[in-house]
């Protein structure tokens, strides 16, 4: 992989370009970062939904649809989510490289060019958003805040999550809550928006064969007012360990099946040096087809459909999450810790230790198979301030001993078990469908 390549092109904005010429289409994202606040979630989240839909010189969906399309079906989507505490919304584009294009069309031009005109001159009517346009969006936004109940499995692990970080600001939705969407007007959005410079970091990311002057440039023009130095603090608050009692919060839902999440603090976060290890160690527990909690809670004890493990790198936290029976509870949740336990007693074949190191390291070599991947993974090591590539940390994985595993084990403090006991007898549900 070519080198990346990092441009200030102003206190607040910063340009990273991953070059390539592997990819026949391009991937650029324009990305607005706040320290998540309650009362500016909500504003954050409808930002790329309005502006995206129309601008002055593209009025309608349809009139800006078609010009993406006659750009050989260049898409252009809203942005939104919470990377650590830090709300990071904007717009994203997709297009063919330049060197694929047949006529000479300059593609990445004309798109920087629209998202220009979507940024700097949105369809307003006076000192407001277009209302039609907000009202619509609001509408939208509410549909999905009600909506996320609707999937069990990210429902439990939120709430997990949510309790876990009670008080932190980790625990407020990117997307707001439909009181805070209610409360917005055309007026308070515009103004909300248009503070935004001075107050707000900028990062672009681009992956593609386009010359990186020639992006610094287009964009030193776009942001032009982003030019003072940046006035709030994006850090994380990371809370290592849990130094009181352990949660265990029940909570029901009219579902056949239970969904148990299991919370930890890891002790770790990704600016450690080490936290390659805890990588690793997490894998080994529940991020691979060959991990202790696949291997001996689903597949030995057979006590749950899935059973994985997830770290949250910039939070510093580790959660396993499984689907249950209901009666079955107390016993996954006491297998899972036992096998978390095991790793902090050094209960680690050679087969466990090696097959996760495999896996981990084929993970990270496949990131090279995917622009948004490969932008994802720098954008959030950015955030921790890292410059490592997806080389080092395979080289640093290749290197983790036995001892460097359980040392990192004895790391995690159980903080919270959060269980959505379902409500329906699954047999009866089933006598009741035939």
């Amino acid at each position: 992989m070519n080198e990346i390549k990092r441009v200030s092109i102003s206190p607040s904005v910063r340009l990273t370009v991953i070059p390539g010429e592997k990819f026949k289409m391009s991937y650029l994202s324009v990305c607005f970062l706040r320290r998540i606040d309650e009362k500016e979630a909500a504003m954050n989240a409808l930002i790329p939904e309005v502006i995206t839909r129309s601008c002055k010189k593209y009025p309608t969906m349809q009139i800006l649809s078609s010009t993406l399309d006659s750009l050989y079906g260049a898409s252009i989507d809203p942005m939104n989510s919470l990377m650590g505490e830090t709300q990071v919304f904007g717009i994203s584009a997709s297009f063919p490289d330049n060197r694929y294009v047949f006529d000479n069309t300059d593609v990445i031009s004309e798109v920087i060019s629209i998202i220009s005109e979507l940024i700097k001159e949105p369809l307003t009517d006076g000192d407001a958003f277009d209302s039609s346009v907000v009202e619509s969006e609001k509408s939208k936004l509410c549909g999905r805040i009600a909506a996320r109940i609707n999937n069990p499995e990210s429902h439990a692990l939120r709430r997990c999550e949510e309790i876990m970080c009670a008080g932190e600001r980790y625990s407020i939705s990117p997307i707001g809550t439909a009181e805070s969407v209610s409360e917005i007007t055309p007026g308070s959005l515009y103004r909300y928006y248009r503070s935004l410079p001075g107050n707000t970091a900028v990062d672009i990311y681009y992956a593609g064969s386009a010359d990186t002057d020639m992006l610094a440039s287009r964009f030193a023009e776009i942001f032009s007012d982003f030019d003072r130095p940046l006035s709030v603090d994006l850090t994380t608050e990371v809370i290592r360990k849990n130094t009181g009692e352990v949660k265990t919060v029940i909570e029901d839902m009219n579902v056949s099946q239970g969904k148990l999440v299991i919370g930890f603090r890891s002790g770790f976060c990704l600016s450690d040096k080490d936290y390659h290890v805890f990588s690793l160690m997490n894998c080994l527990l529940g991020a691979s087809p060959t991990s202790k909690l696949f291997m001996n809670v689903r597949e030995a004890k057979s006590l749950c459909y899935y059973c994985s493990s997830r770290q949250n790198s910039l939070k510093g936290l580790l959660t396993v999450s499984s689907g249950i029976e209901v009666e079955n509870f107390e016993m996954t949740r006491d297998a899972i810790l036992e096998q978390v336990d095991a790793l902090k007693s050094g209960d680690i074949s050679d087969y466990e230790l090696e097959s996760a190191r495999k896996a981990l390291i084929n993970s990270c070599k496949e990131l090279s198979d995917s622009q948004t991947s490969l932008v994802s993974w720098y954008f959030i090591r950015s955030l921790a301030s890292l410059n490592d590539t997806p080389e080092i940390l395979c080289q640093k994985l290749e290197n983790v001993t036995k001892d460097e595993i359980i040392a990192a084990a004895q790391r995690l403090s159980l903080d919270t078990v959060y269980f959505l006991r379902g409500t329906i007898n699954s047999e009866n549900y089933e006598e009741d469908d035939e």
